[in-house]
């Protein structure tokens, strides 16, 4: 009796089945039996923010699928600008950056101007919107630069990149630093070892493409005088056992800041420090390609500039995503050329579809990995310079 009653109850239901199969429920207009097909829900997503994305991920099984895909695409790093509402003159909400990103943010930067810090937002709370496993590095300087504007004291730009199939950004600082166990002259083998577990980079990674370095105000504290040449030595204690292993030159970008700020994650949880004297990031791997360039005090007019970075663009092969750094010297800009803008936007000029971003802060570090006419000596500290840098990863583009 009891399989008879089971057989009836599962004939009525393939009944109900079939009878709600020929009903179309309307609400609002809008069939609810009619499904989305694939193609459509992937163009769908292409539309939606990190976080729409995300909640995307849990309607169900297919839309998970399509929405982890949709992610793994999205591979561009992307910067954005922010200013000062003109009434208001702030931005309050820190929530505005995030809605902004498109993509699932791994590792970043943000450069703010140091008159505009308590004016237009604070970066400390930042961390609360983005997700748990991004790191990033907040710099407090004189100015930002975003595209082919080299604002010294207004707004904040920043950037952000995705993790990346074969290549390795790492974020990493530190609060001491003796700089004397980074004196190759005396101990190589444990100056090397020193360099790599700073900079995060595997003892096996042979792959070394750039170190970027930022120096808090901080930063002199930690040194028994504050002489630029303690600074110096340190990063060459970084750079030194990359620069004999790997097959092309290692580029070399940052300077001196005002102030550092970090925020990490650390087994599911969020560190921040509100000031810090070293941050940075290294950038390893067989997937992308570096370049930096150092323009020196002996460039002084605007047609020695563009001759320079002439030369930075023969040398590139830009692949499909690009980005430039540029960090320049306060003194430099307007009161250097007498026309603002200048270095700026001739590498706007020069590369027209790369993206631009930076500060403007009291110090350089760089080396030029591209020969031009004035090329610097081998030393990576600098002032009244401006250090230029590209990103570049993906498949392979023609030379400008």
């Amino acid at each position: 009796m009891e399989n008879v009653s089971k057989r009836k109850t599962r004939k009525r239901r393939q009944s109900n089945r079939e009878e709600n199969k020929d009903v179309d429920t309307d609400v609002d207009g809008v069939n609810c039996r009619e499904r989305i097909t694939y193609d459509v829900l992937r163009l769908m997503l292409e539309y939606f923010n990190i976080t729409d994305l995300t909640r995307a991920a849990m309607v169900c099984r297919s839309w998970n699928e399509a929405a982890e895909k949709e992610i793994h695409t999205r591979l561009k790093p992307q910067h954005f600008l922010l200013e000062p509402n003109t009434e208001s003159k702030k931005i309050t909400d820190p929530k505005y950056v995030v809605d902004k990103l498109f993509i699932q943010p791994s590792v970043g930067m943000v450069f703010n101007g140091f008159h505009t810090r308590r004016q237009i937002w604070q970066p400390d709370c930042l961390c609360n919107y983005l997700p748990p496993q991004t790191d990033y590095i907040t710099l407090t300087n004189s100015g930002t630069i975003y595209d082919e504007v080299e604002n010294k004291a207004r707004g904040l730009s920043s950037i952000f990149f995705p993790e990346i199939p074969d290549v390795k950004i790492k974020y990493f600082h530190t609060t001491k630093l003796d700089y004397l166990k980074f004196d190759s002259t005396q101990n190589p083998k444990s100056c090397n070892k020193l360099a790599r577990e700073l900079c995060k980079i595997s003892p096996k990674e042979e792959n070394i493409k750039c170190i970027i370095m930022f120096l808090g105000g901080m930063t002199r504290n930690i040194f028994a005088t504050p002489d630029p040449d303690h600074v110096e030595s340190v990063i060459n204690s970084i750079v030194s056992y990359g620069t004999n292993t790997a097959k092309n030159k290692i580029a070399i970008w940052g300077g001196i800041a005002r102030r550092v700020m970090v925020c990490s994650s650390s087994r599911d949880k969020r560190i921040c420090k509100k000031s810090v004297p070293i941050a940075g990031l290294s950038i390893c791997g067989s997937g992308v390609s570096t370049w930096s360039m150092v323009l020196n005090s002996r460039i002084k007019t605007k047609e020695q500039a563009e001759k320079e970075l002439t030369a930075l663009r023969d040398a590139v092969k830009l692949q499909k995503h690009t980005i430039g750094f540029m960090f320049s010297c306060c003194a430099r800009g307007d009161s250097w050329y007498s026309e603002p803008n200048v270095e700026a936007k001739i590498f706007r000029k020069l590369f027209p579809n790369v993206p631009l971003i930076g500060s403007i802060g009291d110090g350089e570090f760089g080396v030029s990995t591209v020969r031009h006419e004035y090329s610097p000596d081998e030393r990576i500290f600098h002032q009244y310079a401006t250090i230029f840098l590209i990103v570049s990863y993906g498949s392979v583009r023609k030379v400008l």
